[in-house]
């Protein structure tokens, strides 16, 4: 029942965002329809080992243009996740078949159209355990990811209260995503900040004392049932409107 909705979900994505393709009577199509899309985007999807090492996921969206031929041309990240899984859904697009063209007026026309791809480490843990079982050690092996108490919403509520607006980063209209590193250590502590991602020094910093003041985490739990350190990553959205 939850991959159900989360496929619902997905679907639902693709269809609001393929609404801000270019306008025409007939939009571009994957052969055999969006599930067909998603099957082949869980197929072939390989999570970087970085990624996973580093509890990389989120969303990237990206943006190309299928042309009257059915060809996928200037593929270009739109909104990124991370430099790892935005490079991993370049790739998955660069593999994809020809699509069915976009029409307007009766003709084949090229047009552009826009496809969200979720890095998710819960739905990928299947896929990442049996990957490694060709040399398998359980302490080694992530059955369950470090997460911060009350989940991701939980999450974002203490960034956006613990955020403090820099004035003169507000002046500057330095702006933008923070990705921030650290290590979750076997009791939920939150050790080892690094800016894997940054933007200004100011903001920097600033991006840094939140993750210092974050509360212990629950820790990612091993094959084996122990808990154990896991590395982390997370995006801080700075996001200032100018003073003046």
């Amino acid at each position: 029942m939850k991959s159900r909705r989360i496929f619902m979900t997905m679907v639902c994505l693709l269809m609001c965002l393929a609404s801000y393709s270019t306008y025409g009577d007939l939009q571009p199509r994957f052969p055999g329809g969006e599930e067909a899309l998603m099957a082949f985007i869980e197929k072939e999807m390989k999570y970087p080992d970085e990624s996973v090492k580093y509890g990389e996921q989120g969303r990237v969206v990206i943006e190309f243009t299928v042309d009257k031929k059915g060809n996928i041309v200037n593929p270009r990240v739109i909104r990124t996740a991370t430099p790892l899984l935005d490079r991993e859904a370049l790739r998955i697009i660069s593999k994809m078949p020809r699509w069915l063209p976009g029409k307007r007026d009766w003709m084949y026309v090229d047009m552009k159209y826009i496809l969200p791809i979720i890095f998710s480490l819960d739905e990928a843990a299947p896929k990442l355990e049996k990957r490694s079982h060709s040399n398998i050690d359980p302490s080694k092996i992530v059955k369950q990811w470090p997460s911060f108490p009350g989940g991701d919403m939980a999450l974002q509520d203490f960034i956006n209260r613990e955020m403090d607006y820099l004035p003169a980063a507000m002046r500057k209209g330095d702006q933008g995503k923070v990705i921030v590193r650290f290590l979750i250590d076997s009791k939920g502590n939150v050790v080892k900040p690094r800016i894997y991602k940054g933007i200004s020094s100011s903001i920097d910093r600033e991006a840094l004392r939140i993750v210092s003041k974050m509360p212990r985490w629950k820790p990612a739990k091993m094959l084996n049932g122990k808990t154990a350190e896991h590395w982390w990553t997370i995006v801080i959205n700075f996001d200032f409107t100018p003073i003046g």
